[in-house]
């Protein structure tokens, strides 16, 4: 039996004991505690606290008392040195950090340089992943590559839900939105409400705007088959349709149409009064000419 007496200043000591029969080698490792002052407490200690090889007992830090602090507290005194980093693969300090706690609250996994309060970094497209019970599918936010870049919201089979473009451009159902807002599927809304530079038609009802003739309209008709200003229904399959645009050439078209009726109806007005003038005027002729006869 070989003896080694290790001793930390100030608060213990370790005394370890090799106990060799044959090929086999037991270490006992035994701490003493010092009598006269309480392990660690308030005590300046640098060193690596490592286990024994095979270790596969859980470290655990347990407090037994009544008042309202942490069960463990690490003080950074230094203001600009991290306060907590945690590694894997390496026993060497610094290297292989997947976690780290940074003195100005900042706290990054998977790099030592949070730019933020929550800073995560990796190859990966997935970040986050939520998972909610009885549920078949798990929930990721990530950050993907494809076109240019952009944050995600996706779920296991990379459905894609959300996208949001580096260029500023929003996905729903596409990873390629070719607008600030693309959506690829129905859209239900109870109120829709388009804001735009384009002028409303009022001037139609201006004294100054030429309202297009009826037969002009009907040229045109016949030769283009749409009304005049209206996309055609090839130009609509191919670049789509400007729901705001369209609404208010519409409009400009029942204001034209409403003009041409406001005309109609003053022209039958006309037809009728002269109409009726005319009847009035048979009705006397009528009666002169049952006088003649009747003489």
């Amino acid at each position: 039996m070989q003896t080694q007496l290790t001793r930390f200043p100030g608060y213990c000591s370790i005394q370890r004991l090799f106990f060799t029969r044959g090929r086999a080698k037991t270490m006992v490792l035994l701490a003493l505690i010092g009598l006269t002052i309480p392990i660690l407490k308030g005590q300046t200690y640098t060193g690596v606290f490592r286990t024994v090889p095979d270790n596969t007992a859980y470290h655990q830090f347990n407090r037994n008392g009544t008042g309202t602090g942490a069960a463990v507290y690490m003080n950074q005194l230094n203001t600009t040195n991290a306060i907590l980093r945690l590694s894997s693969g390496t026993a060497v300090a610094n290297e292989n950090v997947v976690f780290t706690v940074e003195n100005d609250g900042k706290m990054g996994i998977g790099t030592v340089n949070p730019l933020t309060k929550i800073h995560l970094e990796g190859s990966a497209g997935r970040f986050i992943t939520l998972t909610r019970s009885g549920l078949a599918k798990n929930a990721h936010i990530g950050y993907g590559t494809a076109n240019s870049g952009g944050i995600y919201l996706g779920t296991d089979d990379n459905t894609y839900i959300i996208w949001a473009q580096q260029n500023g451009r929003v996905g729903i159902g596409t990873t390629n939105p070719q607008a600030k807002l693309a959506v690829e599927g129905t859209v239900l809304a109870k109120e829709v409400k388009v804001k735009t530079d384009i002028a409303v038609p009022d001037y139609v009802f201006s004294p100054e705007y030429e309202l297009p003739k009826l037969a002009e309209v009907e040229a045109y008709v016949k030769e283009h088959k749409h009304l005049p200003e209206i996309p055609s229904a090839k130009d609509i399959e191919k670049e789509g349709l400007d729901l705001a645009e369209m609404n208010l050439l519409l409009l400009k078209k029942v204001e034209e149409l409403t003009l041409h009726m406001i005309e109609l109806k003053k022209e039958n007005e006309g037809q009728a009064s002269l109409i009726a003038n005319q009847q009035k005027e048979l009705k006397g002729l009528k009666l002169v000419v049952v006088g003649h006869l009747n003489q």
